[in-house]
């Protein structure tokens, strides 16, 4: 992911990004692919009353949590040990 080329072997695997700034994006294909993941996976469980907890809020967890939000009708709770990321993390919409 650190290269500045790369090399494709069919068109379909390029999507286009429309007028988003490729350079401030990148961090989306890590920090949001991973959650989205696990998140995607877990959808038929994650029902308006069901509860999904964030456990960690750095890097990926505040990624984890907008998902969520977006996705679900889940109440989101977010665990961790700093106040500034649990501030964070209530600010993205969590309990």
């Amino acid at each position: 992911a650190m290269a500045e080329y790369m090399i494709v072997d069919d068109p379909r695997h390029l999507v286009p990004i429309g007028g988003l700034d490729p350079v401030k994006t990148v961090s989306l294909t890590d920090a949001g692919l991973t959650p989205y993941h696990a998140i995607k996976r877990s959808l038929p469980k994650l029902v308006p009353g069901a509860t999904a907890v964030v456990i960690g809020t750095g890097g990926l967890g505040h990624v984890a949590i907008q998902l969520l939000r977006a996705m679900t009708a889940a109440r989101v709770i977010a665990l961790d040990v700093t106040e500034e990321k649990l501030d964070l993390a209530r600010a993205v919409g969590a309990h």
